[in-house]
C-alpha cells in the first residue's frame, strides 16, 4: 500500500498485519509528521471495536499512554491515526533477550503502571495487557497501547470478551471465569509480564489455549525463584502478590504496585552504592529520568506548536490543527479564553480559530503550554514544589529585566533569561526526580 492514501494520510510502509487488520507507518501532509494507522477490515466481526477503541482513548492524555490524533473511514473501512513512537514492543524485546535485568524490568513495569493508574483514575479498564501492547520507546520509556478490549463504568457497548478475545497467558483466572474485569485484572496481566521479563518462561504454561486456560483459572503461579534462581525475595514477594488467583488478594490499585516498585529500585540503587559502584549513582538518576515521562517544555504538543508559531508560513489553521489534535487541550482552552479574564474582547470564542485570530498566536501558545503543563503535573506535592519554583524564576526574570533597563544594560533580553533558568538545574531535578 506503500504510497497509497487513507484519508489525508500517505502511507509509507507497514509495520504489522493481524487476521483483522493492519497497522501502517504514514505521513500526516497537513502537520508533517509521522503516524501510525490501526485499520480494520470492513468485513471483520470487530468493525466496531476502533469506535469503541476511539472515545476511550481520546479522553486519555499521558506520557505513558500512546496519543489518538484522529478516527475515520475510508472505502468503507474504520482507522484509527495514533502518534508513532519510534521503538519496538516489549513483545519484541522479550524475543531478543528472553529475559531482561531486574532493575530494567521493574522500571518498564513502573512505567506500565503509571499509565495505568492513570486510566483507571478516569474508570478506564484496559483488560489487554500484554509484552505485544507495550511500546519501548528509544528513550526507554514504556507506553499502553491498544485499548480495544477496555471498559469504562456503565459500558455495555464493548464488542468483544477479554477472556475470549485477550491473550490467555495474560488473562486474569476472574475473565475466564466469566466475571466482569476491572482495574485488578490490569495488575495481574502487568504481574505475568513482569514474571516474564525477569525469568523468560511464561507465568502461564501449557501447549493449548485449553491448557493455558484452565491453569490461569485453577493453578497456582510458581514462585519465580524457581525459574531464575537470582530473582530475590523482594520482587519475588511484588509479582506473586500481583498474580494472586484472588483479586483482593493483588495490589489494591496500579498506584500502589507501582508505590512497591519504587521501594524495590530504591533499594536496588542502594544496594549498588554499598558495593562501591562509583557511577551507580549517577547510572540510577539517568534510568530514573528516562523511565519518567518528558519535561512538558520538550512534550510532543509543545514542540508542534512552537514549530508552527515560529514558522514564517505561520497561519492561524495550522497552529488550530496542532491544539486540535489533543482533545483534552482544546476543551480546556476554549473554556479558559471564555472566562471573565478574557471578557474584555466581547462575545464567545468557541473554535481554536477565532481564539488564536482574537488573541494572538503568542497568547494562544502560552495559554496552550501552561495548560500542558498542569496537565503533567499530577503529584499534588510536587506541582506545589515546582510552582514554588517557577514563580520564583518568573519573578527572579522580571527583576532582572527591569534592573538592566533602569542601568541601561544592553541585551536586556539575555538578562532576563539568564536570571529565569539561574536554577535550572533545580526545576528540572524538582520534576524528574522529586521522589528522591
Amino acid at each position: 500500500m506503500s504510497g497509497q492514501l487513507i484519508g489525508r494520510f500517505e502511507i509509507l510502509s507497514e509495520i504489522g498485519k493481524g487476521g483483522q487488520g493492519a497497522v501502517y507507518l504514514a505521513h500526516d501532509p497537513q502537520l508533517d509528521r509521522r503516524v501510525a494507522i490501526k485499520t480494520l477490515r470492513n468485513f471483520a466481526p470487530g468493525t466496531g471495536q476502533l469506535a469503541h477503541e476511539a472515545r476511550i482513548v481520546s479522553k486519555l492524555q499521558h506520557p505513558n499512554i500512546i496519543a489518538l490524533y484522529d478516527s475515520g473511514e475510508h472505502r468503507n473501512t474504520p482507522y484509527l491515526v495514533y502518534a508513532y513512537v519510534e521503538g519496538e514492543t516489549l513483545a519484541q524485546l522479550l524475543k531478543r533477550k528472553k529475559n531482561l535485568p531486574f532493575v530494567q524490568a521493574a522500571e518498564i513495569a513502573r512505567g506500565v503502571l503509571e499509565g495505568l493508574a492513570y486510566a483507571h483514575s478516569r474508570g478506564v479498564s484496559h483488560l489487554d495487557i500484554k509484552p505485544a501492547n507495550i511500546m519501548i520507546a528509544d528513550n526507554g520509556i514504556p507506553m499502553v497501547m491498544d485499548f480495544g478490549l477496555a471498559r469504562v463504568p456503565g459500558d455495555q457497548e464493548q464488542p468483544h470478551d477479554p477472556a475470549l478475545s485477550g491473550t490467555p497467558r495474560y488473562v486474569a483466572p476472574e475473565l475466564i471465569s466469566g466475571q466482569r474485569g476491572d482495574f485488578q485484572a490490569d495488575i495481574y496481566s502487568v504481574g505475568t509480564m513482569l514474571y516474564e521479563m525477569v525469568t523468560g518462561k511464561f507465568a502461564v504454561g501449557g501447549d493449548s489455549v485449553y491448557e493455558v486456560l484452565n491453569r490461569a483459572a485453577h493453578d497456582k503461579i510458581a514462585a519465580p525463584s524457581t525459574r531464575n534462581e537470582q530473582v530475590d525475595e523482594k520482587l519475588e514477594s511484588i509479582i506473586l502478590k500481583a498474580v494472586a488467583k484472588n483479586p483482593e488478594e493483588r495490589y489494591p490499585g496500579a498506584a500502589d504496585m507501582k508505590q512497591a516498585l519504587q521501594g524495590y529500585l530504591g533499594e536496588a540503587h542502594e544496594a549498588a552504592t554499598a558495593q562501591g559502584d562509583e557511577h551507580s549513582t549517577l547510572e540510577f538518576l539517568l534510568r530514573r529520568m528516562r523511565s519518567k515521562k518528558d519535561f512538558p517544555a520538550l512534550s510532543n504538543s509543545i514542540s508542534e506548536i512552537n514549530r508552527i508559531v515560529s514558522s514564517e508560513s505561520a497561519s492561524s489553521s495550522k497552529l488550530a490543527s496542532a491544539i486540535l489534535q489533543d482533545f483534552a487541550l482544546t476543551n480546556k482552552l476554549l473554556k479558559l479564553v471564555n472566562t471573565a479574564s478574557y471578557g474584555q474582547f466581547g462575545g464567545t470564542i468557541n473554535t481554536i480559530s477565532k481564539a488564536v485570530v482574537i488573541l494572538g498566536f503568542e497568547s494562544v501558545r502560552n495559554i496552550a503550554m501552561t495548560l500542558i503543563l498542569l496537565e503533567f503535573l499530577q503529584n499534588k506535592a510536587q506541582a506545589v514544589q515546582l510552582k514554588d519554583e517557577i514563580i520564583q524564576a518568573i519573578f527572579s526574570s522580571m527583576v532582572a529585566a527591569q534592573l538592566s533597563v533602569g542601568r541601561k544594560i544592553r541585551d536586556a533580553e539575555e538578562v532576563m533569561v539568564c536570571s529565569m533558568f539561574h536554577n535550572l538545574g533545580k526545576i528540572l531535578a524538582t520534576f524528574y526526580l522529586f521522589d528522591e
